[in-house]
């Protein structure tokens, strides 16, 4: 699959949607950069494996990157991207990049695993990159922090909190599921997301429900629960 990708007007891509979950910054080295060349900067230093020397800057959101690269962006003003966190773009792109090549190892294992049970056609290298974009959207912390400020951190399934069983280390603890079936995406097509396509789970349900046919079913697996 192709992901489809925003471009900006310095010929530079990142994932569509990215730019509407970065957080508004007029402050330090990174304002008025833009924010899609941030991207595409943080994905080359982490296929270059070589540290940027020099001092990090800090954003509010507590991610960082270097004054030497945030310095030398072009200037943008256009577009969703206008006074977005170019340093919180940085960090996405390089985390992705990092995400990617590890994703994609652990996701063969996990469709042999999860699926040995179940007749389907081998899945091919476009399958696995689709799965590890959805993977990465569920970890994205911008998303997390959205949904818990709508629906809060108790599981949508068995209704625990994290901080309840485990304590201090849990407060707060949940897990993004997407509740769009990615299957029902055509070859190639992408969407934008929101806060409302997600559901707060907990690391078993969120790890269950992706054993359904239907992964945006939670009534299903809550009834499998009540049994």
């Amino acid at each position: 699959m192709t992901q489809k990708l925003q471009t900006c007007d310095h010929e530079k891509s990142a994932p569509l949607g990215l730019v509407e979950f970065l957080h508004t910054s007029q402050a330090g080295s990174g304002r008025h950069k833009c924010v899609i060349c941030a991207y595409e900067a943080g994905r080359s230093a982490a296929l270059s494996e070589t540290p940027v020397s020099g001092r990090n800057e800090a954003c509010a959101e507590g991610e960082s990157a270097p004054v030497e690269v945030l310095a030398a962006l072009p200037m943008s003003q256009a577009g969703q991207g206008r006074h977005k966190c170019a340093i919180c773009a940085y960090s996405r792109g390089f985390r992705d990049y990092v995400e990617e090549q590890a994703l994609y190892k652990e996701d063969l294992i996990t469709y042999s695993n999860d699926r040995d049970s179940v007749e389907r056609p081998p899945r091919d290298l476009i399958e696995i990159k689709r799965f590890g974009h959805h993977r990465r959207l569920e970890r994205d912390p911008s998303i997390v922090r959205q949904i818990k400020k709508s629906l809060g951190d108790s599981c949508e399934c068995c209704g625990i909190r994290m901080e309840d069983r485990y304590g201090e280390i849990g407060s707060g603890y949940i897990e993004a599921h997407h509740l769009i079936p990615l299957s029902k995406l055509a070859e190639g097509e992408s969407r934008p997301v929101a806060a409302g396509d997600f559901a707060a789970l907990c690391p078993n349900c969120h790890r269950m429900i992706h054993r359904l046919e239907d992964v945006s079913n939670i009534e299903q697996l809550r009834q499998l629960l009540r049994e």
